[in-house]
């Protein structure tokens, strides 16, 4: 059990774990401030933690570790402000996971993502609004497969 706040140190230093995702995973689970901890993590200038958080945060909230409030939160950032178009991608991929209402929130976004000069990141736009049921974004699809 891990009576102190995880450190950066700590996170650091599972990524050299043989299973690195579990130990994260149990340091994460068992840190006594999860919220700031996701919070911070969701911000971290250390791209290999950010990828890592938009990742786990399904697991934390299906362990307990965190509530869906708080994952979908720090989803919702990362989603909308990564500077990284993978890490976004999986921020969406977990949030329609956790909260697929909350997912909601960001189909203004996904529509403006269909029009993305990155290979990817327009084909998550599809499925996420696909998978949303989002009928308004059908025209927007469309011309997107026109245009490939």
């Amino acid at each position: 059990m891990v009576d102190r706040a995880v450190s950066y140190e700590d996170l650091e230093s599972a990524f050299d774990a043989d299973d690195e995702h579990a130990r994260l995973l149990e340091l994460a689970s068992e840190s006594p401030d999860r919220e700031a901890l996701v919070a911070e993590l969701a911000r971290t200038a250390h791209v290999e933690l950010r990828a890592w958080v938009a990742h786990a945060l399904p697991d934390l909230v299906e362990r307990g570790a965190v509530t869906v409030d708080v994952a979908s939160s720090a989803l919702l950032q990362i989603a909308r402000r990564d500077s990284d178009v993978d890490i976004r991608d999986e921020a969406v991929r977990s949030l329609l996971a956790v909260d697929p209402e909350a997912a909601r929130d960001l189909v203004p976004l996904l529509r403006r993502r269909l029009n993305s000069r990155d290979y990817f990141s327009p084909v998550t736009a599809m499925w996420t609004l696909a998978t949303l049921g989002e009928s308004s974004a059908r025209a927007a699809i469309q011309e997107y497969g026109r245009r490939v």
